[in-house]
């Protein structure tokens, strides 16, 4: 599945916009005028693994769920709705905080247990070391960002438009 993802920690005034525009359309609206305003260190781009990382994190499958490490990448709900071409996933403060502390003792032996765990019928890529080395850079850029956010007790915004 082709698509760059990129993860945005809103400020209050950006999260309280967010809330007022909870449909497909308004989130795209939102996404083109705000996120396009939001600057490092505020945002942070997974780029094409953001889909392994949610792999790794979960159980080897591209799907939503309600836990911590689902909500870093996907959640549980695509705000985006169905029959679009973008995920959009949004994470409150206290979830931020959440998802930083499971992602905090991730070590890359687990993770490279866990990538190639992947079925790769399923993953539709060819499984390498050079993949998961990427993957394990990303995921560590991701870690360190969701750290940040949870300290400035930001909620964060991932979204990914597919290719």
């Amino acid at each position: 599945m082709a698509g760059r993802g990129i993860h945005f920690a809103l400020s209050e005034e950006e999260d309280r916009l967010f809330q007022e525009v909870r449909t497909p359309g308004g989130v795209a609206a939102y996404l083109e005028v705000v996120c396009e305003r939001i600057t490092k260190p505020w945002h942070q781009g997974s780029d094409k693994a953001w889909e392994v990382i949610h792999r790794c994190l979960t159980d080897g499958y591209l799907h939503y769920g309600r836990s911590a490490l689902h909500k870093c990448i996907l959640g549980n709900k695509n705000w985006m709705g169905q029959g679009t071409n973008n995920f959009v996933n949004y994470v409150k403060p206290a979830d931020v905080q959440a998802v930083a502390s499971a992602l905090g003792p991730i070590a890359k032996s687990w993770m490279r247990r866990q990538y190639w765990e992947i079925d790769p019928d399923d993953y539709e890529e060819p499984l390498s070391e050079e993949d998961f080395e990427y993957t394990w850079q990303s995921f560590q850029e991701v870690r360190k960002f969701y750290r940040q956010a949870a300290k400035a007790g930001r909620a964060v915004l991932f979204e990914c438009t597919l290719c």
